[in-house]
């Protein structure tokens, strides 16, 4: 599992982003230009993914947003549902192949930003 966290002000470079020998950074990516992420409900110029979770202080050190609901799902039953957009600016909705709905709880507990990963869990 990775933490997501994007930034608002400016584009992930050298210095920008808190690192340390404890949290690995998973990865990162630039947008070509600062662009709507609505699972922050913000603008950002990209994001970078780590190891655990950043504590709060550092997280605003360095104007990072952690993400709050993963890119992917999974039901109990298998089928992996992806992230769409926020219902009424907060409810979690989710694509799968029947259908768009809300996400539950569990389902976003244990959902992930890595589609592979989540497909290998049982």
């Amino acid at each position: 599992m990775s933490y997501r966290y994007y930034s608002t002000q400016r584009p992930i470079s050298p210095m920008t982003f808190p690192m340390s020998k404890d949290n690995k950074v998973l990865g990162w990516e630039n947008f070509d230009e600062r662009k709507p992420c609505y699972d922050i409900q913000r603008d950002a110029w990209g994001y970078i993914d780590y190891e655990k979770p950043l504590t709060e202080q550092q997280a605003k050190n360095y104007e990072l947003v952690k993400q709050l609901y993963p890119k992917y799902i999974k039901t109990t039953d298998g089928y992996i549902g992806t992230f769409q957009y926020l219902d009424f600016g907060e409810f979690p909705v989710y694509r799968f192949p029947g259908g768009d709905r809300i996400a539950d709880g569990w389902e976003i507990e244990h959902g992930s930003n890595d589609r592979k990963e989540l497909e290998a869990r049982s």
